[in-house]
């Protein structure tokens, strides 16, 4: 079981560090495929002695990071797990260092939850508006409206792309910055566990 204790000894990461590891969680996966609307996959970011290990002498055929040297090159010891819900296999991670099993204490105090806009991948607007429909379970109206919203402007965007009628790169502005202003709490949510973590690491 992973706890505050195992990191004590190890290296904090670097400011750039940091910044470069929250939008790598955010790119690492196809998350806009994969994270329930509802929000209910965990995460957790924790300091490891083995972050990245098992790529010292080969290459991932991953795009983010091919090597446990540039992995701690990019980000240094910090990782991340997650736990899809009523997921069989438990708390995953990348790379091959030993499983995961964050403690009460640490899930405590730098777990969050995550669904698909977290994604800063190019690809996550269309497959969320193709998905959302079907997929999404909300508990509210109030939940639900920024998809809709999402789904309208794309809509329009779309319809101006193929007809060329219309302003496209406004209509195309609008859609981006709408998507970005529902990433940004997803992204504030990882920020806000690493402060968390290093504030209870540094104690």
């Amino acid at each position: 079981m992973k706890t505050l204790a195992d990191m004590a000894a190890l290296l904090w990461p670097t400011d750039a560090q940091v910044d470069a590891f929250v939008e790598h969680v955010c790119w690492a996966h196809s998350w806009y495929k994969h994270l329930p609307f509802d929000e209910s996959a965990r995460f957790v970011v924790f300091l490891a002695a083995d972050a990245a290990a098992g790529y010292e002498t080969r290459e991932r055929l991953h795009h983010g990071w091919k090597t446990t040297a540039q992995y701690r090159e990019q980000y240094g010891l910090i990782d991340y797990a997650w736990l899809f819900p009523d997921d069989d296999e438990g708390w995953r991670r990348d790379g091959a260092g030993a499983s995961v099993e964050p403690s009460p204490e640490l899930l405590a105090i730098a777990g969050f939850n995550l669904g698909p806009t977290c994604s800063n991948d190019d690809n996550a607007i269309d497959v969320i508006c193709m998905l959302w429909p079907d997929e999404a379970n909300f508990d509210s109206a109030a939940a639900q409206a920024p998809f809709e919203k999402l789904t309208e402007l794309h809509r329009r965007w779309e319809e101006a792309y193929q007809t060329r009628a219309g302003d496209v790169p406004e209509h195309e502005r609008r859609l981006h910055d709408h998507y970005e202003s529902m990433r940004a709490p997803q992204v504030a949510r990882i920020r806000d566990a690493i402060a968390r973590l290093r504030d209870a690491v540094s104690r």
